[in-house]
């Protein structure tokens, strides 16, 4: 919803913390969860640790607005969809959110008819229009299950996940019930 951005970026802000150049951590250094990649591709120009490090909070919240909340259609999702794709986006990639959010819709009685399309890889207009005759909390857990059962495989092997593995999904289930 188009209401719910600052609300979702606040949610957000609250679990990625400020700058973090842990050396176990695959995606590098990080401010507000940024990576120097992203930060580049949001500025047009390589940038440095420096640059990184001197992100502001409000610089973060355009970069998350511009290169996910845009891409996942966020203004026009329902409320508690809007949240677990947006998520799911900043962690894995606009494209693979759009692919679950998809994924999440096409098995549903509530939206007979809705069809992923292979080679769609954004929300569009045939998401969008099934998302709204779907309740938004069923939506939301179709949506997130998948999600949980990566998570709790993913965890146990996976020394990426030793500080707190289910950190990611706790936030988005108490995103979801806090509305």
């Amino acid at each position: 919803m188009k209401t719910n951005f600052e609300h979702a970026i606040a949610r957000l802000f609250e679990s990625e913390g400020g700058y973090v150049d842990d050396p176990a951590d695959r995606g590098g250094p990080t401010k507000y969860g940024i990576t120097l990649p992203t930060l580049a591709e949001q500025r047009g120009r390589p940038v440095t640790k420096a640059d990184l490090i001197a992100l502001t909070c409000d610089e973060a919240a355009v970069v998350y607005r511009d290169l996910y909340w845009a891409k996942i259609q966020g203004d026009d999702l329902p409320s508690g969809v809007d949240y677990a794709v947006f998520d799911a986006a900043v962690h894995s990639g606009p494209r693979q959110a759009a692919r679950w959010l998809q994924d999440a819709l096409g098995g549903s009685p509530h939206c007979a008819g809705f069809q992923r399309s292979a080679a769609s890889d954004a929300v569009g207009k045939a998401a969008l229009t099934a998302c709204a005759v779907m309740r938004s909390h069923f939506l939301a857990f179709r949506f997130l299950l998948p999600k949980l059962e990566r998570i709790f495989l993913w965890s146990r092997p996976n020394p990426f996940f030793k500080a707190e593995p289910y950190g990611r999904t706790s936030s988005v289930l108490l995103h979801l019930f806090s509305r």
